[in-house]
């Protein structure tokens, strides 16, 4: 199937459930396993609209540690309509002991198997 196709069947999802199903077959499309959605047009909401398809123990602890707020790749993605890999957005820069909570953010994601996305 076509992108073009696949965007129409975004556009017409009747239904939250539709949504999400499409967007799977997508990413599987692809080569993924897994997705997670974010409405990036909403920088001023303190917890946007996010679901996917990445498992309730990743999307726990990303909500439980409050890392949309330092994550480097959403920020990234509210700034261009283009796609990016993660490893394409830099990471900031350690300035003293602790480290960044963007960081944090990467190795958790490694911790649940994730090493790179789109």
């Amino acid at each position: 199937m076509q992108l073009a196709e696949r965007l129409a069947q975004l556009e017409s999802a009747e239904n939250i459930e539709r949504l999400q199903a499409v967007m799977q077959e997508t990413v599987e499309s692809f080569g993924f396993c897994a997705y997670n959605f974010f409405d990036a047009g909403r920088p001023h909401s303190d917890t946007p609209l996010f679901f996917g398809t990445t498992g309730t123990n990743w999307e726990s602890e990303y909500r439980s540690n409050d890392f949309v707020r330092h994550d480097h790749t959403l920020a990234r993605a509210r700034k261009t309509n283009l796609g990016f890999r993660w490893s394409e957005v830099p990471l900031p820069l350690k300035n003293g002991i602790k480290r960044p909570i963007a960081m944090q953010l990467m190795d958790a994601a490694q911790d649940h198997g994730f090493k790179d996305g789109y």
